[in-house]
């Protein structure tokens, strides 16, 4: 069976509550890891309820912001806990911003791999449908003008026009981690199992290829641990 983590964006209600608490339901589920969002508790809090849990942290979403305005203060918490994997969860790209947000990524990227962390990107549709004055889509300009590894998430990609089982086999050298999500094409979120995306198939894939899979949802319906716990049991069943 394979090994899933837990994006804790699924449960923002409750894991901004009690985060031990929480963190030990997404264990007893069977989520092997969790993947935080930046500032859900400090590391020592998240170091404690990790190792109650006898999960690991896969990775920290968070923004190039982080890196440039408090480099130091970013770096300490990235060693407190253990985990080299800082996930850039978006960055503009209309007008200008394109490729100066190559470009600050780029440097991002160069100064934390001193520190002995991994800068990557996890992508939302914009990067796959979103083209510049050139042409150029932003997953594209990620590929082509950085050596950044990607976070994939396959609903996003799906929704942003990819087939992301083709994207994955085409891209996996750069390749680090998938988000498995399900919704519909217009962008609406759904419990694993009840929309439109091809999960089976991406799963299917993913794990043919070797890439760790985190599960992430976005509704919280009828709430995020209810709504979790449905996503892990149809992935697991099917």
């Amino acid at each position: 069976m394979s090994e899933y983590g837990l994006q804790t964006y699924s449960v923002s209600s409750a894991i901004g509550k009690d985060f031990y608490g929480t963190v030990q339901k997404i264990a007893q589920i069977g989520y092997k890891s969790v993947e935080l969002c930046w500032g859900n508790a400090p590391a020592q809090e998240v170091n404690r309820a990790v190792r109650d849990a006898g999960i690991k942290v896969s990775g920290v979403h968070i923004g190039v912001d982080e890196a440039e305005n408090d480099f130091a203060g970013t770096v300490k918490f990235f060693h407190d806990i253990g985990c080299p994997n800082y996930i850039v969860a978006g960055i503009p790209w209309e007008g200008d911003e394109f490729y100066r947000s190559i470009d600050r990524i780029i440097k991002c990227h160069a100064l934390l791999k001193e520190e002995g962390i991994d800068l990557m990107f996890h992508n939302h549709s914009m990067e796959f449908s979103y083209r510049n004055k050139y042409g150029v889509r932003p997953i594209e300009a990620l590929l082509n003008h950085t050596a950044i590894n990607l976070e994939i998430d396959t609903f996003w990609a799906y929704v942003g026009g990819a087939n992301p089982s083709e994207f994955l086999v085409n891209n996996r050298d750069r390749i680090r981690f998938v988000h498995i999500k399900d919704g519909l094409r217009n962008g609406e979120g759904r419990t694993i199992g009840q929309g439109e995306a091809p999960v089976i198939e991406s799963r299917n894939t993913a794990e043919k290829l070797g890439i760790y899979m985190v599960v992430e949802s976005e509704n919280e319906f009828p709430d995020g641990i209810t709504e979790v716990t449905e996503s892990f049991r149809y992935l697991t069943t099917h």
